[in-house]
C-alpha cells in the first residue's frame, strides 16, 4: 500500500519524467515478488516506466548519480542491542534458555526463552552504551548501531552525489527505552514466542541517527526529527483536508476522514509517535538557512551530538 502511495508523484510531470529507476533494498524473495506485482500494474497505469532493482543492501545500490532515499518503516526493523540498569548499574540483556527444571519454567516446556542481564560488562556494552547519549535519568536504553552506519552511508551518498533522503518511523528523541515489541496476525505478541512466525520492532531513537551523521561531519544538513503531525499540518494537510470533506457528499464519508485524520494527527495516536528527519547536501551554492517544507530550524548539533558522562557508569 505504501508503495502506492509513493506513485503520488505521476501527479508532477516534470519530476515523473525524471523518475528513471527504482531501487528497492528487499532481502525476501516473497517480498520481492508482492513488491513487483504491486507495482508493474501501477507503473502501467500511470504511464511511467522507470527500471526497477532490487538490492539486499544499500551497499548494492550504484552510486554516481543524483538519487532520492525513502526509508519508511526501515529502521524499526533492524536488531537492537537492549541495555537495562539494575541497582544503579548497566548491565547487557540476553535472550536465555530457561532451565526446564526451573520453578518459574512452564511445565512440559524443555525450551523457555527468557531475558537475562548480563552479570560482568560485556564488550559490546562498552562500545554501544555510549552512543545511547544521556543516561542519567533512563534505566533502559536500546541502541540500534546498523542505523547508524546505514545512515552514515546515506549521508555521504547524498553529499558526493546530490538529492536527499527522508527517514519515517516510529520513534523518540532518546527519552525512551523498552520498546522492543512484536505483532502477529496484527495483534501485539510476545517477542519471545514463536520465533521467526512474529515481526519484531522497536522505536527508532531519531537522536542518536543525527548524533551518528552529525558525527562524521559529511558536509550534509540534518533536518528533524519532526513529529509527523508538524509535518503534515505544516506540508499542507488541513487544506486538503478540507477540500476532501467539502466533496463528501454522505455524512459517514465525512465522519470516516476525519476519523482517520485524527488517527493521524492525534497525539495519543500516531501524530506523536511517528517521526520524520530529512537529509540534504551541504553546498556553499545552497541557502544554508534553507529549511525544507514540513520542517522547522534545525536544532543545534551540539544538544544531539554531545556524549554522556553518565555512559562511563
Amino acid at each position: 500500500p505504501y508503495l502506492t502511495r509513493c506513485m503520488a508523484i505521476s501527479k508532477f510531470p516534470k519530476v515523473a519524467s525524471e523518475f528513471q529507476k527504482l531501487h528497492l533494498v528487499e532481502r525476501s524473495d516473497r517480498l520481492r515478488a508482492v513488491q513487483q506485482s504491486t507495482l508493474g500494474p501501477l507503473l502501467d497505469a500511470l504511464k511511467l516506466s522507470p527500471a526497477i532493482h532490487w538490492h539486499s543492501s544499500l551497499d548494492e545500490i550504484p552510486r554516481g548519480q543524483c538519487s532520492y532515499y525513502l526509508a519508511h518503516e526501515f529502521f524499526d526493523a533492524l536488531p537492537i542491542h537492549r541495555f537495562q540498569k539494575v541497582n544503579g548499574k548497566w548491565h547487557e540483556v540476553f535472550v536465555d534458555v530457561m532451565d526446564a527444571h526451573s520453578e518459574s519454567s512452564t511445565h512440559g516446556t524443555a525450551e523457555q526463552l527468557i531475558f537475562r542481564a548480563s552479570q560482568p560488562p560485556t564488550l559490546t556494552m562498552s562500545v554501544y552504551l555510549q552512543l545511547a547519549g544521556d543516561l542519567e535519568n533512563r534505566n533502559c536504553v536500546e541502541v540500534c548501531p546498523e542505523a547508524g552506519a546505514i545512515l552514515q552511508k546515506i549521508a555521504q551518498r547524498v553529499a558526493d552525489d546530490g538529492g536527499a533522503a527522508l527517514v519515517v518511523d516510529y520513534g523518540h528523541v532518546g527519552e525512551s527505552g523498552d520498546t522492543l515489541r512484536a505483532f502477529k496476525n496484527h495483534e501485539l505478541h510476545d517477542p519471545l514466542k514463536d520465533p521467526g512466525q512474529a515481526d519484531i520492532t522497536a522505536d527508532v531513537d531519531f537522536a542518536f541517527l543525527r548524533r551518528s551523521v552529525e558525527a562524521t561531519n559529511t558536509p550534509v544538513v540534518v533536518h528533524g526529527p519532526v513529529t509527523q503531525a508538524y509535518f503534515l499540518v505544516h506540508m499542507g494537510f488541513m487544506a486538503r483536508l478540507k477540500v476532501l470533506v467539502h466533496k463528501c457528499h454522505l455524512e459517514e464519508d465525512k465522519k470516516n476522514l476525519i476519523a482517520s485524520s485524527e488517527m493521524l494527527l492525534g497525539s495519543d495516536k500516531m501524530g506523536k509517535r511517528f517521526k520524520f528527519m530529512a537529509i540534504l547536501p551541504r553546498s556553499d551554492s545552497v541557502d544554508q538557512s534553507y529549511v525544507p517544507a514540513g520542517f522547522f530550524p534545525t536544532w543545534p548539533s551540539a544538544s544531539t551530538i554531545q556524549p554522556s558522562s553518565a555512559s562511563k557508569t
